[in-house]
């Protein structure tokens, strides 16, 4: 059994709860079992995740805060690995994990709990310049988790016909907005695309829009990716997943 601790929030982003799902879907085609333990109540991850059939439980902040859930968890769940994917863990965390015998798996993770992980996978490590710790380190791109619906998806371009703009799942900065801004005056055509926890709405409604396409959470953007030639998008996983599909992310 594997567990899957992520955490997803209009704050931290979406892109570690899709990641997850992706390495869920992994494991299950390979005859294993997982559980992801969403950390916070974050209703745009739940309706996702029950959207997926993805088998899950939520733990509470304030649980994770004043107790040792860890410990309660693993005797619940019985996992023989733990996979974090919540960037920064802490070393208390970590050693909850291993005083109970389990396998730790973290991602993206430069906090002290990596440093006793027995697996850390940090892909874009040498394009960041970071040195990631734990007893083992894989770094390249060829250790990124991507959708298996790529292939499914993938053509070559040759041309620039249409755009599409994709922020992640909460574009938690706001900067899709602005994106429609700089559209409208390149008076342009494109389709924008809405995560499930985009909270910018009163924002749009105040702007005047022209000759754009906005649609809402998508169940396959991959299908959507398909139909364009141009990506505008941010760092994270949706640039690469982008990328093997033919699609020229900027």
């Amino acid at each position: 059994m594997f567990v899957i601790c992520v955490k997803s929030s209009h704050q931290f982003g979406m892109g570690h709860l899709f990641r997850s799902i992706n390495l869920y879907k992994i494991i299950e085609n390979n005859q294993k079992d997982a559980t992801v333990l969403l950390l916070g109540k974050h209703q745009p991850s739940i309706a996702w995740l029950q959207n997926e059939g993805i088998r899950f439980e939520v733990i509470e902040e304030s649980y994770i805060h004043n107790m040792d859930w860890e410990a309660e968890a693993i005797d619940t769940i019985r996992p023989t690995v733990w996979v974090n994917d919540r960037m920064n863990t802490g070393r208390d965390h970590a050693s909850n994990i291993k005083n109970k015998k389990i396998m730790l798996v973290t991602f993206d993770d430069g906090g002290s709990g990596a440093r006793i992980s027995d697996l850390n996978v940090f892909a874009l490590a040498k394009i960041r310049a970071e040195v990631p710790e734990g007893k083992k380190v894989l770094t390249g791109v060829e250790y990124l988790i991507l959708s298996d619906k790529i292939n499914r998806y993938r053509r070559v371009r040759d041309q620039l016909n249409s755009i599409v703009v994709s922020l992640g799942g909460s574009d938690t900065h706001g900067v899709i907005p602005r994106v429609i801004e700089w559209l409208n005056r390149r008076k342009g055509s494109a389709t924008v695309i809405l995560g499930p926890g985009f909270q910018h709405q009163d924002d749009l409604d105040r702007m005047a829009i022209k000759n754009i396409s906005i649609k809402r959470p998508l169940k396959s953007l991959h299908a959507e990716f398909y139909k364009h030639d141009l990506l505008i998008t941010g760092g994270g996983l949706t640039a690469f997943e982008a990328a093997a599909a033919g699609l020229r992310p900027v």
